[in-house]
Parts: structure tokens; C-alpha cells; sequence
């Protein structure tokens, strides 16, 4: 499965137990337009209200859908219509009250966080965890992944121009098959880094999605960048083994700049942060212990375009300098609430850039000039100042200089070492 591409299937639809009032559907998914269910009821089938459908494809699948089948929240549950899904579960009819004690994914550039995607036939396959870090929920894991082919029993995978070299070669594995009849030794095809889940309790399929988009927020912060699930599968809680792994398909509607940005291929060697560089399972476990205080930032980061408008930058310079001042009142430095963040936090350059480019619009103390612009923005009747002499190119610099202030107070906070912060700030700062 790869949620950056787009899905369609074909099948009957019906209430948990009501398969006598089936009626036909397409499902159609895409990550800038969601997943949503089409239907043709007839009037005489009236299906009975409920919170999830299943379905059987044509593909010869099954599925859950999870979704509000009711009357008073769709216009009308019988003709032709379409309903928006918060998930589908493929592979399975699970109950309602199901609840899952496994949720893996892969995100967006995660493998080469974790190495060079051109060297990764050069790591090792481990069945162990590489990283686990105890939560309140339970523990989450980075694993590997992979596909394995059989060898031939006659080696024909292999090729070298030394003839007598090669036959020596199959000569050997030949013996050693006789010596070790039960030796089956496998070539990798496929190799990823996965994150697992695993909740003590069982989890609902939306919170378990919950803790999953956390964690994929984290890793947006660490390469500035939008960070979303390629793949997701779960394991329902109480399933006989060995349990299967259920793909799931969830709601999710980005910006197709959005899209393309975050499908956008980095590179190991030009990231300032990767897993090399820190000690990713502290950073796993402060992240986790308290995330919600950068919530409002991440979602910024989460659907960034690539792209902004006049409008989106006023209201991007309005949030940063909010977190400004927040920062100030959190250390309690109220009279220098911008001035604060930007001496403890930004770069020397960074605050250079940023006095250069208020100084050429007639303004040379920092703090003042980020509490000017932000007054023109919030208020109708204030004179613009400011705005009248910064043009967007300006503004969009200033906004991002603004950002990675922030963004680099909570690296801080994440215990990501200061030289590190350094070369993020080095790297970013300098790129449109």
C-alpha cells in the first residue's frame, strides 16, 4: 500500500449484521481529497443507522469503514449520495468496539533519517528493536522491514566474469545444503525503517491514530518539513495468531503543494538532524511526555505548501509572534517579550538578517520593529507602516527567521545538542 496514491474500489456496503440490506458503493481514496464512500441505495432497502459499514470488494477484499450512518448527519441515507470515511480498515470486518494493540507506519522521508537510501543495502537486518522507548500507553518501537526472496537452489542470481571463481562458489553452497538440509538462505528485495506502537490496553482505531500523527509531527519538526504516513497497519486486540497485519486507509485531505512537498526526496548527508546525530529515543520520550504546547506550530508545519500568499503570511507572522511573547512570559522576561526569544534562541546571523531587513524599512531596535509589524497586522486602524515598505519577499523571510526561532527553542527543549541547532538554523535560514 502507499498512501500517496490514489485508490479505488468497488463493492457491497451493509450494517454490521444487516447484510440482507446491502447496497452498492465505490470507495474512492486520495490524500488531497480524502476517502469517501459513493452509494446507490434503493428506498425499499433502508439500511439501519450505525457508526461503521462493511464491506466486501470486488477486489475480493474485505473492509470496515468508519463513518456517521445516520440520518441526522446525512441528508438522506437511501438514493444517490456520498459520505465522507474517517478510516477504513482493509483486510477485515472488525466490530465496532474493536480496539487494536499494534499500530505500525512508515512516514515520509523517515528512511533517510535513519541512512543514506543509496547505502542501505550496507545495514544489517535486525528482527530486534533498534530503538524502544516505555510510554503511558505502552512503547514505541523503530524496527526494520523487509522482503526476502529464496535463493535458487542452482544460484542463478549470481554472476561473474572469474567462471572457475563462480562454480567454486556454487560448488561450496551445494555442499553446504548437503551438510545443512534445513539451511534456506534468503536475498533481501525490500528494506525500510518502521515505527511500531504497541499500547498496553488496546487503543480505538482513532486514538491509536492519534499517538501515530503525534509522532509523525516530531519527526516534521526534526526536517522541517511536512511529515505523513505512507503506510499504516494495525493488530486488533484479541485476534487469534499469528494476528494479521490490517492496512489502514484514514481521512486525510492535504494541499497537493502540501503533498508534493512532503513526498519531496532529502538527502542523508545535507540534513542537519538525523539519527546519527541524536539520541532519537530521548527525544521519543520528551516529545511524547508533552506535546500539546506545540501543537498550533506543528500543525503550521504540517501543512505548509511550499507557497504563500500575502494573506497567509500575516497570519504566519501573527502565530510566530504570539509565540513570542509566549516564550517571554514563560521565562518571565514580560518587558522584553520579542527581544527575549530572538537573543536566547536565534542566531547571530539570523538576527542580522532579521535587523537588516527592519533597518531598510526605517527601524533599527529588533524588538520594537517585530511588535510594530505585528501591531499593523492585528489592527485595523494602526498605519502601515511597516507594511508599506516591506514588500512579500521581505515578509516571507522575516516569517521563516521568526519560525526557526521557535522551532529552535523546542529543539532546545528536546535536549537536541547546541551545535546541532546550529546547523539547522545555518541550513534553513539561508533557503527560500
Amino acid at each position: 500500500m502507499n498512501l500517496f496514491e490514489e485508490k479505488r474500489w468497488l463493492g457491497e456496503f451493509f450494517a454490521p449484521g444487516a447484510y440482507e440490506k446491502r447496497f452498492f458503493g465505490e470507495l474512492n481514496y486520495a490524500p488531497d481529497s480524502g476517502l469517501e464512500l459513493a452509494y446507490g441505495i434503493g428506498a425499499e432497502i433502508q439500511p439501519p443507522e450505525t457508526q461503521i459499514l462493511h464491506g466486501y470488494l470486488a477486489s475480493g477484499e474485505h473492509c470496515t469503514l468508519f463513518a456517521d450512518f445516520r440520518r441526522d448527519a446525512i441528508s438522506s441515507f437511501f438514493g444517490n449520495g456520498k459520505i465522507g470515511c474517517r478510516f477504513m480498515v482493509l483486510d477485515e470486518c472488525v466490530e465496532p468496539t474493536a480496539r487494536f494493540d499494534q499500530l505500525s507506519f512508515t512516514l515520509t522521508n523517515l528512511q533517510e533519517f535513519f541512512y543514506p537510501y543509496g547505502l542501505v543495502s550496507d545495514v544489517k537486518f535486525s528482527q530486534e528493536p533498534l530503538l524502544k522507548v516505555d510510554t503511558s500507553f505502552g512503547s514505541i518501537e523503530v524496527r526494520n522491514s523487509a522482503i526476502f526472496n529464496y535463493l535458487s537452489p542452482d544460484l542463478t542470481e549470481f554472476y561473474s566474469e572469474n567462471d572457475s571463481a563462480l562454480e567454486e562458489f556454487k560448488a561450496a553452497f551445494g555442499s553446504l545444503k548437503k551438510k545443512y538440509p534445513d539451511f534456506h538462505p534468503m536475498v533481501r528485495k525490500e528494506f525500510a525503517y518502521r515505527v511500531r506502537l504497541n499500547f498496553h490496553t488496546g487503543l480505538s482505531l482513532a486514538d491509536a491514530y492519534r499517538e501515530m500523527t503525534n509522532l509523525a509531527d516530531l519527526f516534521a519538526v526534526l526536517t522541517y518539513r511536512p511529515v505523513h504516513p505512507e503506510t499504516i497497519q494495525v493488530r486488533r486486540l484479541g485476534a487469534d495468531e499469528p494476528a494479521p497485519s490490517l492496512r489502514v486507509y484514514p481521512y486525510i485531505r492535504l494541499d497537493t503543494r502540501t503533498v508534493k512537498l512532503c513526498r519531496r526526496p532529502l538527502m542523508n548527508h545535507t540534513m542537519p538532524i538525523t539519527n546519527s546525530k541524536i539520541v532519537l529515543d530521548q527525544i521519543i520520550a520528551k516529545w511524547v511526555a508533552g506535546p500539546a504546547a506545540n501543537t498550533t506550530l506543528v500543525t503550521s508545519l504540517q501543512q505548509k505548501t511550499g507557497f504563500r500568499t500575502l494573506h497567509d503570511l500575516h497570519g504566519e507572522l501573527i502565530l510566530y509572534c504570539t509565540q513570542l511573547e509566549s516564550i517571554s512570559y514563560e521565562a518571565g522576561n514580560k518587558e522584553k517579550k520579542y527581544e527575549y526569544a530572538l537573543v536566547t534562541y536565534a542566531s547571530a546571523p539570523m538576527r542580522n538578517t532579521l535587523a537588516a531587513l527592519f533597518a531598510n524599512a526605517g527601524l533599527s531596535d529588533l524588538g520594537k520593529a517585530v511588535g510594530q509589524l505585528r501591531d499593523e497586522i492585528a489592527h485595523v486602524k494602526k498605519p502601515k507602516i511597516l507594511l508599506g515598505k516591506l514588500g512579500v519577499p521581505d515578509l516571507s523571510r522575516i516569517s521563516r527567521l521568526l519560525e526557526l526561532t521557535i522551532l529552535s527553542r523546542l529543539l532546545t527543549k528536546l535536549d537536541i545538542p547546541p551545535n546541532i541547532i546550529a546547523d539547522f538554523q545555518e541550513r534553513f535560514a539561508t533557503t527560500n
